[in-house]
């Protein structure tokens, strides 16, 4: 999640109050990353197109510079388990 706040900062205050409900533990990649879905959704929904500006030049640095996805995420969870 370090990559997605830098690339969104406006996502941090969502963050921090997810972990709290969290409380301190894991709650799985797909959870995470659900929580940041959620904030491009409701953002575009009025008509802030920012995060998902955000989110889609994320994915672009992953994906076109190939660099690894700073967190430790089994490959039977990886969002970009693609197969090339």
């Amino acid at each position: 999640m370090p990559l997605i706040l830098a690339k969104c900062p406006r996502f941090k205050p969502t963050w921090e109050k997810y972990q709290k409900l969290w409380q301190g533990e894991e709650a799985g990649i797909y959870n995470d990353l659900g929580e940041f879905a959620t904030l491009i959704v409701d953002s575009y929904a009025k008509q802030d197109i920012d995060p998902t500006f955000a989110a889609f030049a994320l994915l672009e640095e992953v994906l076109v510079g190939f660099r690894p996805i700073p967190t430790a995420i089994p490959e039977d969870e990886c969002v970009f388990n693609i197969p090339f």
